[in-house]
């Protein structure tokens, strides 16, 4: 077991340089941060040989799309960057996010490898933001189409009223930009979700798997499940989660640090 000083809240059981997974906390783009409890069950993925970074972004009160997605993209530069002071395998990355974090999460993967939606003067201009997998925990596909409960956090994002302005404010839709090297990605939701229509995880799976031509998304539903549901932060769904990164980030897809041991997650005040 290897403890990492250098880097707040890393805990990590295997051997460096350790794979990584980078997740996005969620809050409807206006509230969290990355010690937020959304991101607490991610951190099991240290106990399988994973390192976990946690990444804040702008939230909707200090700054409008597009800043949360030129933010996303320059950390994923940073850790790369910076991967072998921290004893990271940065060549593949997976993201990882929950709500607003699976929104962007999306729009990462959606986005690889397109100039147009990052600000390279943010740092380390040179490195690759693009990421190889996607783990997206009831995320927004679809900014346009989001259930009344989180249409008013949307137009929050946007500093505009989406209703009435569909056409303009597609160009946060991870939903708009899938391509056909669209990276692998997993959609985990509950079909009672007030906020963000299962639906809308159905649609991006469609998308991405005609895109590509072959099965590079897959969904994973929780009958009556609600948004940010317990029963989706459960060990057992994180480690289900965790055989499908595993397969992108391990050759073969053996990762040998996978165990049954799990430590409580604690959250602090």
């Amino acid at each position: 077991m290897v403890r990492n000083g250098n880097m707040p809240g890393a805990f990590v059981v295997g051997e460096a340089p350790f794979k990584v997974i980078v997740n996005f906390h969620g809050g409807g783009w206006q509230a969290g941060n990355k010690q937020s409890a959304t991101c607490a069950a991610v951190q099991w993925a240290t106990y399988q040989g994973y390192a976990v970074v946690n990444v804040g972004y702008r939230l909707s009160d200090e700054a409008k799309w597009p800043a949360q997605i030129y933010d996303a993209k320059a950390a994923i530069r940073f850790v790369r960057s910076n991967a072998k002071q921290y004893r990271l395998d940065a060549d593949k990355i997976v993201v990882w996010g929950n709500s607003a974090g699976g929104h962007l999460a999306e729009m990462l993967a959606a986005t690889n490898n397109n100039p147009k939606m990052e600000d390279l003067s943010m740092g380390n201009p040179m490195t690759s933001s693009a990421v190889q997998g996607v783990v997206a925990w009831y995320g927004v596909a679809d900014i346009t189409s989001l259930a009344k409960l989180g249409a008013l956090s949307g137009d929050k994002l946007m500093g505009y009223t989406i209703k009435g302005n569909e056409e303009k404010a597609k160009v946060a839709s991870p939903i708009e930009y899938v391509n056909k090297d669209f990276p692998p990605i997993l959609l985990v939701h509950g079909t009672n979700d007030q906020v963000v229509p299962f639906t809308q995880s159905i649609k991006m799976a469609e998308e991405v798997n005609a895109a590509t031509g072959k099965e590079q998304a897959k969904v994973k539903l929780f009958i009556n499940g609600s948004h940010g549901d317990a029963v989706i932060k459960t060990v057992e769904n994180v480690a289900d989660n965790l055989y499908f990164v595993d397969g992108i980030l391990f050759p073969d897809g053996r990762n040998t640090f996978r165990s049954s041991h799990y430590e409580p997650i604690r959250l602090t005040e």
